[in-house]
């Protein structure tokens, strides 16, 4: 049996059951050879010409069936899924993605979105001393004189 699919000049073979393929009984079910054409009534001519040349009387010859196959469902899924994905972004924009409001935040930068500030009113609440710090002198000198700067 010989499937035609005229919508995209293709050509779908089936063997007939119990077929032989190298040294393998083929499977029952579905094409087992699909090929491109180049028009369909070239290749209807061809078939024919080669069943006559083989002289196969016209009882025994091989059905060919022809069939429209659409590409409608395709397009709807290819929409639906583009769709759904452009949705989902737009719900979790709209959302507040990245916003942390008490819950777990999918923002790997929220943690940036404001700083955690410490008011200090009374100077005995401070435990460290500028005088304990170690470190280089000419460090300390920098840091004495921004602060002088911001005075």
């Amino acid at each position: 049996k010989i499937e035609v699919n005229s919508s995209r000049n293709r050509v779908y073979i089936h063997l007939h059951p119990g077929a032989i393929i190298n040294g393998r009984e083929v499977r029952p079910h579905g094409p087992q050879f699909m090929m491109s054409i180049a028009g369909v009534d070239s290749f209807e001519s061809k078939i024919n010409a080669a069943q006559d040349e083989l002289g196969i009387p016209p009882f025994d010859r091989i059905t060919i069936n022809y069939r429209i196959q659409s590409d409608t469902l395709a397009i709807f899924l290819s929409g639906v899924t583009t769709l759904a994905i452009f949705g989902g972004v737009w719900y979790f924009i709209r959302s507040g993605f990245g916003q942390s409001s008490g819950g777990s935040s999918f923002n790997p930068f929220s943690y940036m979105i404001r700083a955690k500030t410490t008011i200090i009113t009374d100077p005995a609440q401070i435990g460290t001393k500028f005088k304990e710090v170690a470190g280089m002198k000419e460090a300390k000198q920098e840091v004495m004189e921004f602060v002088d700067y911001l005075k």
